[in-house]
């Protein structure tokens, strides 16, 4: 499924929007977000998928 310039958003665990990006080659660049939990949404043909994550902080 080719998901390419669809837009994107995360949340911070408090459901605040910390960021709105568009995918790029079915990649979103997540180096600028805190450490912590955090929920993805995406809208696809009328659906809106959801996934919880965890960015822990680089090396």
């Amino acid at each position: 499924m080719d998901l390419t310039s669809r837009p994107a958003n995360i949340f911070d665990i408090a459901g605040q929007l910390v960021l709105t990006a568009t995918l790029q080659n079915d990649q979103l660049d997540i180096s600028a977000l805190k450490s912590g939990i955090h929920l993805f949404q995406l809208q696809l043909n009328g659906r809106l998928l959801q996934q919880k994550f965890v960015k822990r902080r680089s090396r």
